[in-house]
């Protein structure tokens, strides 16, 4: 393999520095492939690309999004590739994958944007996959002819944005299984809804206990289809709320076995507590409100506790730790082991 020389790209968004690469080798697993890792100088973003043999090019560029706040450049082509159907699914398609991890590493801002809602929906990626026309055009004599965009959950956020803002990097986009509104050419307010959403589908978790499974059944192919059996009138309600906000019927199952959908609500709690601090002081001092008018309705589910923190547990113990290798294990393992 030759090496790539990136002296001659000149960015287009300055905000970013010079590309630098720090890996480029040739993987056989999980299928043939070159894989080059790199970043910005200056900046927290990375970028991860990975082309195919050149008989299996076709002139392609697709670029998967990670979901929930992003973060990592390995995501959709490695832990989680068999939600968006991996390397083999791109090389198929006659395309190479970029990753970004969107201009920041885990959950924290890059200090040099700050909270900068530009450079995490779309500028990071606008650049990673300008820089990848770049090697592409190394690596197989061309740049790609078309430029494609997606994502799930927050990449569905993103994705819209990405070919809004820069639609001379992309072609198309498909933003799937989104749960926000998508705002106006301009508006740069935080994600709206998202975290409503998710505190809908929890609180019926709550109310239906082990009713949820009857729900299921009822939802579920050869079922009765009426979701609301066996529900007192509090649990109808919730439910009822929760299929008005967009809740799809026959997912039901998903409220019963929840993934990353709590991180992302808890990781936004203490954002909506200090923008709508009024909310949580009326929930428990206003008729109109559950806490208020229903108390009865909640009281078994506060929690008081103080406790002593015994140890901490890291992602790479998750991994290896035998304690953490049975199959109930599983979603919390794959969520925190995603590099």
């Amino acid at each position: 393999m030759e090496k790539i020389n990136c002296s001659s790209y000149e960015v287009t968004d300055d905000y970013f520095g010079a590309p630098y690469i720090d890996v480029d080798v040739w993987n056989d697993t999980p299928t043939p492939h070159r894989y080059i890792h790199g970043g910005f100088e200056g900046t927290d973003t990375r970028f991860a690309y990975y082309f195919p043999p050149h008989a299996r090019y076709e002139n392609r560029l697709f670029q998967p999004l990670e979901g929930a706040n992003a973060g990592h450049e390995n995501a959709n082509m490695g832990t989680l590739g068999f939600v968006t159907g991996g390397l083999e699914m791109v090389f198929r398609l006659g395309g190479y994958a970029v990753e970004s991890n969107m201009g920041h590493i885990g959950d924290v801002m890059d200090p040099k944007a700050g909270p900068d809602p530009t450079i995490y929906g779309w500028r990071a990626a606008a650049e990673s996959a300008r820089f990848s026309k770049y090697v592409a055009t190394q690596v197989f004599g061309s740049s790609p002819k078309y430029s494609y965009v997606f994502g799930g959950s927050g990449g569905a956020r993103r994705s819209p944005l990405c070919l809004a803002y820069a639609p001379e990097v992309w072609d198309a986009a498909l933003p799937y299984m989104g749960d926000s509104i998508d705002s106006d050419y301009g508006d740069m307010n935080l994600v709206r809804n998202g975290a409503g959403n998710f505190s809908s589908m929890f609180n019926v978790q709550r109310l239906l206990g082990t009713k949820i499974y009857d729900l299921v059944d009822a939802m579920s192919p050869g079922g009765s289809g009426n979701p609301f059996a066996g529900l007192n009138t509090y649990q109808r309600e919730e439910l009822a709320t929760l299929y008005r906000i967009g809740y799809p019927r026959g997912d039901e199952f998903m409220i019963a076995q929840p993934m990353g959908q709590i991180w992302l609500w808890s990781s936004m709690a203490e954002r909506l507590q200090k923008e709508d601090a009024a909310y949580f002081e009326a929930f428990w001092s206003k008729p109109g409100y559950v806490g208020y008018d229903q108390p009865e309705a909640i009281g078994h589910d506060i929690l008081n506790v103080r406790t002593t923190v015994k140890r901490t547990l890291l992602a790479r113990e998750m991994a290896s730790n035998p304690e953490f290798q049975e199959p109930e294990y599983d979603q919390i393992r794959n969520l925190g082991t995603v590099n």
